[in-house]
């Protein structure tokens, strides 16, 4: 056997025939190990590695390739596969009877290379590939590490009765409910995104991750670029699928994955935190699972990781192996030795989701205050102090009954939909995830629009009277609304409240105790049933209740 190096991208596309002749004896479905998927990873990334990939040929005809790259840092060199950072998953791309042989005299070659360490990562188990090199190492007397991370799929030739499968999976966390609240707002579809929506959806991606550790890089750079450029790959036997969940043509969540040959990998998601009640990214899970499943698609792999969507849906498991070994010398083994030490802390976190939460969410939030610290935050800073220490809270709670109403007239009010929503942000305030919430809890807002503009609006709750400055809610009688969060009150609009809905019998509102013109209130009929008084000191709360009648 003869050892080629391959250290240009000129060279590198000689070679293209024989590399993809060996991935279709070997009827590859890995993206990551493609040859178009390789140079668009190059393309962007051989500033910061040196490629350095070998060339396995018997008998003058090319049977392997190992898709090395060289990154020199401080005084070391580190070998790592192609992808490194990006690709979930990698392999020697090697006809699979001369993989073992090709893999052992490639080694051979390089293993004497002082100050040196190899990070091999991707490696799936069910490829026995980690398993030749650990077997290298063990007879050759070379340390080795070697860690592994979940690879949840969905094997559709498993599947008794999909139909059945889908229903199961769609109830459990109620999804199937979340779903039928999300259509009640607006038209929903699911469709390939456009070219043209491609920034909407690095956009969506930006603000999901705002206040987040995203070591992606989805959203910065080149490579921004390079997930831009790759979108667009679409050959014979690799395709980037981009789909996203609208509501009212509004993108709320989007998955960016790829096809190749009998396997779809789901690589980045994204949903809007604003609908995140309704979980839109399960919704556009299913259906893009049923979507694969209609286009006979074997394999939907779930990607790596152990978040609880993933073994939510998942029927089998596969594991990802990464390797890491040192070259030749004492110098490569400190190296080495120090690398595995930062990757074991690394496996500790990642088997508790709560760390990685923690990392990725909390850690986020305070980097991205200390990124953007002003002198505004510290007067919030102390505030936040001071109502810690003491916080005084008075609300009364006035009720009206139907045979109390002195107004008369009705004001046209009309329910407020998502597509009024969209039109008007400025009416809340930019609080759109409170907005979400409310909805989702079957609470209505009503409004008055007048040449295209809103003249006044409230909201409706059936089910409770919710203080939010109090913190708690108070369960409402049979036949009763709570009516809040007036832009002004009119009293007319419980009229009208009273008229739309003829089985309710009461309405109530709240009043802060110290509002001045509280007459306004009772000369429409509203009296004062009792009063909550809230007192928190040091974090301690302290609740009363007042009664009037």
């Amino acid at each position: 056997m003869k050892v080629k190096q391959i250290t240009s991208m000129e060279r590198l596309m000689y070679h293209q025939d024989d590399w993809n002749r060996i991935l279709s004896i070997n009827q590859n479905n890995n993206p990551f190990i493609e040859f178009d998927w390789i140079c668009h990873w190059l393309l962007y990334f051989r500033d910061s590695y040196n490629i350095q990939i070998y060339a396995v040929e018997y008998e003058s005809q090319v049977i392997a390739f190992v898709p090395f790259t060289k990154q020199k840092k401080n005084i070391y060199e580190y070998i790592q596969f192609v992808g490194f950072n990006q690709a979930n998953y990698m392999d020697i791309v090697a006809v699979e009877e001369w993989k073992e042989r090709a893999i052992r005299t490639v080694l051979n070659e390089i293993m004497n290379q002082p100050r040196t360490v190899f990070i091999l990562h991707g490696l799936l188990e069910s490829k026995r590939t980690s398993k030749i090199f650990i077997r290298y190492f063990t007879e050759q007397g070379i340390p080795f590490y070697t860690s592994q991370i979940v690879s949840p799929y969905i094997d559709f030739g498993k599947i008794e009765n999909f139909n059945d499968f889908i229903k199961k999976k769609m109830k459990k966390h109620g999804g199937d409910r979340k779903e039928k609240r999300l259509k009640t707002l607006g038209n929903v579809t699911v469709y390939p995104l456009r070219d043209d929506q491609l920034e909407v959806m690095f956009q969506l991606h930006k603000k999901r991750w705002k206040m987040k550790m995203d070591t992606s890089g989805f959203t910065k750079g080149h490579t921004h670029e390079f997930y831009k450029s790759l979108s667009l790959l679409k050959n014979d036997v690799l395709e980037t699928k981009l789909e996203g969940l609208f509501i009212e043509n509004q993108l709320i969540a989007f998955f960016y994955g790829f096809v190749c040959r009998n396997r779809y990998v789901l690589y980045i998601l994204s949903h809007d935190d604003d609908f995140g009640l309704f979980s839109p990214g399960r919704m556009l899970l299913h259906e893009t699972i049923k979507n694969r499943y209609l286009n006979q698609v074997t394999y939907y792999d779930l990607s790596i990781g152990y978040e609880p969507y993933k073994l939510d849906w998942n029927t089998c498991t596969d594991r990802v192996n990464k390797v890491i070994f040192p070259g030749k010398g004492w110098g490569a083994r400190i190296g080495f030795w120090s690398i595995t030490f930062k990757e074991n802390l690394i496996q500790i976190c990642k088997q508790n989701w709560r760390l990685v939460h923690f990392k990725r969410n909390t850690m986020g939030k305070i980097k991205k205050y200390v990124q953007e610290f002003r002198f505004p935050h510290v007067k919030k800073i102390i505030s936040a102090i001071g109502l810690f220490i003491f916080q005084k809270y008075v609300y009364e709670v006035h009720r009206m009954n139907r045979d109390d109403l002195n107004a008369q007239n009705t004001t046209n009010f009309q329910l407020l939909t998502l597509k009024e929503i969209y039109k008007y942000p400025t009416l809340f305030q930019g609080d759109f995830k409170n907005i979400m919430k409310r909805l989702y809890q079957k609470q209505q807002s009503y409004c008055v629009i007048k040449n295209d503009q809103v003249f006044n609006y409230f909201w409706v709750n059936k089910t409770a009277i919710r203080m939010d400055d109090l913190g708690i809610g108070e369960p409402l009688t049979e036949n009763s609304l709570y009516v809040y969060d007036w832009m002004f009150f009119d009293g007319n609009a419980i009229a009208e409240l009273f008229q739309k809905h003829n089985n309710v019998e009461s309405i109530y509102i709240t009043i802060p105790n110290h509002y001045k013109n509280k007459n306004l209130f009772y000369e429409q009929g509203f009296v004062k049933e009792y009063q909550i008084t809230k007192i928190k000191i040091l974090g301690f709360s302290f609740i009363k209740k007042q009664f009037f009648q």
